[in-house]
């Protein structure tokens, strides 16, 4: 299988009035229009490189969202008011979604743990790389734990912009297959899925 790394560098709203008042603009989100035709860019390069799946960061289309910059968002619903029933239970949920080639939406899932408050707080002093190489471990220990290939992909970017990348490809039994920099960038990491096949029988053996 070869699996696309999708490490998109995307932009976020600016601070300040929304961008829909601006002379000349035709669309109240032209954070995530800009952010999708990024989005396709890179479809469309994997698809030149023969990738069965394509895989992207959490915050590929609407930016990352703190520091009040979705403002546009807010003074778009201002104008456009949800009706009665569409506001009657409002919701809002860090939801991925599985579309395949044919662009059918196969499934999602919705995110339950959401961290960072803790950041607020501490400021301990670590080596430069000590968040990559934590998640790396994470991201190794979850494909034993779950004996899957486990793909990860992170936003890429100016590591002084607060950006980590990271993004890779971890299997049982072999570590890190491959993988991104720092920076925003496509790569494709082939996988032969008969490594499972050996995780499963090293297990065996080992219980053994």
């Amino acid at each position: 299988m070869r699996i696309a790394l999708a490490q998109t560098s995307p932009i976020s709203a600016a601070e300040g009035p929304p961008k829909l008042e601006k002379p000349l603009s035709t669309s109240p989100f032209p954070t995530l229009d800009q952010n999708l035709i990024d989005a396709v860019g890179y479809v469309e390069r994997a698809a030149a490189l023969n990738a069965d799946v394509v895989v992207f960061p959490e915050y590929f289309l609407q930016g990352i969202t703190n520091e009040r910059r979705q403002l546009e968002w807010a003074k778009y619903l201002q104008q456009n008011p949800a009706s009665t029933e569409e506001n009657a239970q409002p919701t809002l949920r860090n939801t991925a979604f599985f579309v395949d080639e044919t662009g059918e939406l196969k499934g999602e899932y919705v995110k339950r743990n959401l961290w960072h408050p803790e950041r607020l707080i501490h400021n301990h002093p670590h080596a430069p790389d000590y968040e990559t190489s934590v998640v790396s471990a994470l991201c190794l220990a979850r494909s034993f734990e779950t004996e899957t290939v486990w793909v990860m992909c992170n936003a890429g970017g100016d590591a002084l912009e607060g950006f980590m990348g990271g993004s890779g490809v971890w299997a049982p039994l072999r570590g890190r297959v491959g993988g991104c920099g720092v920076g925003a960038a496509l790569e494709v990491v082939e996988i032969d899925l008969n490594v499972l096949k050996i995780r499963e029988d090293w297990s065996k053996r080992q219980a053994t």
